[in-house]
């Protein structure tokens, strides 16, 4: 797949699409035609900017091809058993993040029950649980497989991408979970959402922490980008955001961003993001597998 895009006549990233610096480091990525971690493979590979520390592929890879990469790895009609698994298991997955985003933002929108916008909401976990919560709330996603759980929950959620789907105007919190390093261009899609925010208004932001002792994880051909939290601050506050809470949970960040008058100076640290790439397999091995390993003897041990 990555032979297939990574041509001559692709555009190159020359600068990163957070800071615009040009100078940067090589970084491992997960190849998912061969299944291993590698630097580089047809010409394609991953920058960590030198100037913000944000993680960004050296090709930026097509809305259609990106389409064509989910189709392939979509589970088929011929092993249904583990496809209907596959779903019951995300459904619980989505509902606990649903339930972990409202309580992360709660203590700052009290007893708001203004319009929420979820991207990139999926089988609908958090639409749900702001919903419930008395939000006006909607979704947005891509994947029409989603369609029958929105559905089963009685939530209001639009198949299509952000970058062309009709929204309403106004939003009051706008939630990008597990989503923001899908957005074809970070800039424009944040622009965007500036455009759709209330005065005040906030936006929260889960991402996979690139660098987490807690798992392995590479950047790959999916991701447009790859976020560090110093360079998810850098983007915010380039629009006119300010940090206002940030919490970490099993190998995700959590941040949320309020709507500010002017934008805010920001820097980097790329020398301690570099650290962490480096270090990120050790970590795993030495911290991450013994606190996975107690987390799961802990769960036997309560539903035992």
């Amino acid at each position: 797949m990555i032979g297939a895009v990574a041509n001559p006549s692709e555009a190159r990233a020359v600068s990163c699409p957070i800071c615009g610096a040009e100078r940067f480091w090589t970084v491992s990525f997960f190849d998912p035609d061969t299944g291993s971690i590698v630097l580089r493979t047809h010409g394609y590979y991953w920058r960590l900017c030198r100037n913000c520390g944000n993680a960004a592929p050296s090709i930026r890879v097509s809305s259609s091809e990106l389409q064509a990469y989910w189709e392939r790895n979509r589970l088929d009609g011929s092993v249904r058993p583990v496809t209907e698994n596959l779903w019951k298991q995300r459904m619980r997955e989505s509902e606990v993040w649903g339930r972990r985003t409202y309580d992360f933002v709660r203590p700052w929108i009290k007893d708001c029950r203004g319009r929420f916008l979820d991207i990139g909401s999926g089988l609908g976990g958090t639409v749900a649980k702001f919903a419930a919560e008395g939000w006006k709330a909607f979704g947005l996603d891509p994947d029409p497989n989603t369609k029958p759980f929105n559905d089963r929950l009685g939530i209001n959620v639009q198949i299509a991408r952000f970058e062309e789907a009709e929204l309403h105007p106004t939003y009051d919190l706008v939630c990008v979970a597990h989503a923001i390093y899908f957005l074809e261009d970070p800039k424009e899609s944040l622009l965007r959402i500036r455009g759709l925010l209330a005065e005040d208004g906030f936006c929260v932001v889960v991402y996979s922490h690139l660098f987490s002792s807690m798992n392995v994880g590479r950047p790959a051909l999916p991701h447009t980008w790859y976020p560090t939290r110093d360079s998810c601050v850098y983007l915010f506050g380039q629009e006119g955001f300010d940090l206002v809470a940030k919490k970490s949970l099993r190998g995700s960040d959590m941040l949320l961003f309020r709507l500010a008058s002017a934008a805010r100076q920001a820097s980097g640290r790329p020398w301690h993001a570099l650290a962490l790439h480096k270090s990120q397999t050790l970590r795993y091995r030495t911290i991450g597998t013994v606190l996975n390993a107690t987390r799961s003897v802990y769960r036997k041990f309560r539903r035992g």
